[in-house]
């Protein structure tokens, strides 16, 4: 079977580009017994959330994603993709080391982010569908905890209610409507409430898409390693 990645333009409304991932998988085939099939498509955005590994790439059925290497906290915006079990592939920027290979799955006409975590020795990947709905008018944002070494964790917004709790690692909330404004988002210990990371005038604007997700380590002497939240645009 053959592979695309294709980049799909940040500036497309979530709606037209999902139109745009269906009516692209026309032109596509395999050949599979002689028999020409239509394939379909998702898209997939890739992030570093490894603190430990330096700089990666990454490879989908040996196809490379990106022109750049990922340095940690930084992210692929989503690209096509065929649907179905896809092969992916880091490999060390620097020593072009292969370091991890593993299949995930990509659902037919849907946003996927996958973020590339390290617990201990051992790389994994962190996959999740990005379920964009109607806004109404609103933000929308979700938590993930993706920090290895912390307990569960919930995200709080001060000024607002909307709950994020209570995420262990790898866990995510689903995306909720907030009130579109400028946040100071607080990320505490749930066991003991107490506030490990901060940050300040975050502005979330209306019809938008955001992932908030713990980055970094609880215990490391590297200050760029350090637990931290990271806000990410869709």
């Amino acid at each position: 079977m053959k592979s695309t990645l294709t980049f799909l333009s940040a500036r497309s409304g979530k709606s037209a580009m999902l139109i745009a991932m269906l009516g692209i998988a026309v032109g596509f085939s395999s050949c599979k017994n002689d028999d020409v099939e239509p394939e379909v498509i998702s898209a997939i955005s890739v992030v570093n959330a490894s603190p430990t590994t330096g700089s990666l790439d990454f490879y989908i059925n040996e196809q490379k994603v990106g022109t750049t290497s990922l340095p940690f906290g930084s992210k692929y915006d989503y690209v096509r993709a065929y649907s179905g079990s896809r092969t992916g592939k880091v490999i060390d920027s620097a020593t072009k080391t292969t370091l991890y290979t593993k299949d995930f799955n990509l659902v037919i006409g849907k946003y996927h982010s996958l973020y590339i975590v390290k617990q201990n020795t051992e790389m994994s990947y962190a996959l999740y569908e990005d379920d964009f709905k109607e806004t109404g008018g609103k933000a929308q944002l979700r938590f993930i905890n993706l920090s290895a070494d912390a307990p569960a964790l919930s995200l709080e917004l001060e000024g607002d209610t909307t709950t994020f709790s209570n995420r262990v690692f790898k866990a995510a909330t689903s995306f909720k409507n907030v009130a579109p404004k400028k946040y100071k988002l607080n990320l505490k210990n749930t066991a003991t409430g107490t506030i490990v990371a901060s940050v300040a005038d975050v502005d979330l604007t209306k019809d938008n898409f955001y992932t908030v997700w713990a980055k970094g380590l609880v215990t490391t002497a590297v200050d760029k390693e350090r637990l931290t939240l990271k806000v990410s645009k869709h």
